[in-house]
């Protein structure tokens, strides 16, 4: 790619402000967290009004920039969960997963579906959260989603962005020429 996810440029919006964007307009609180690249994402996401948060070990994984995230959201009843390269994502998607998790108050988290498939953002309430952040064995999301079990709604969407994935080269190419 020769650049971070986040920077990459498509029309003219990078991955970051695209994948910001639905948060903000649902009037939500963004953070960011950094990792490989981090001197240079970090000035663009502090532009889109988000709090910042360095992950000191992204060698780690995914799993490990979710914890230092969700260390920075104890004032938050519920917390989105959403990777910079799962770009698209609609506002009604978010709208449906905060109204899924205020309906089923027993609910941990709610998940979107397409097509049967799981999909991000995730959205997490306090205990969830602290599950994550308290196991000894440190827990991927999936794992914790499974661990929840039935406190789990997963949601059916007509939205094919909660899919979106862009890991690779071919990934980024592809979301680069899309209209």
């Amino acid at each position: 790619m020769g650049q971070p996810k986040a920077l990459l440029i498509r029309g003219e919006l990078t991955m970051l402000e695209r994948s910001a964007a639905p948060f903000t307009a649902l009037g939500a609180r963004l953070r960011v967290v950094t990792g490989f690249h981090a001197e240079l994402v970090e000035p663009l996401s502090r532009t889109l009004g988000a709090a910042v948060i360095r992950n000191v070990a992204p060698q780690r994984g995914m799993a490990s920039s979710v914890r230092t995230g969700l260390r920075i959201t104890d004032e938050d009843d519920l917390v989105f969960v959403h990777p910079v390269d799962c770009p698209g994502v609609r506002l009604e998607t978010l709208r449906m997963l905060v109204g899924t998790m205020e309906a089923f108050r027993q609910a941990h988290a709610a998940a979107p579906l397409y097509r049967g498939r799981g999909g991000h953002p995730v959205i997490l309430d306090r205990t969830a959260r602290t599950l994550m952040l308290g196991t000894k064995r440190r827990l991927t999301l999936r794992e914790l989603l499974a661990k929840l079990g039935p406190a789990v709604i997963r949601v059916e969407t007509d939205d094919p962005a909660v899919l979106a994935d862009i890991d690779t080269d071919a990934d980024a190419a592809a979301w680069l020429a899309e209209s």
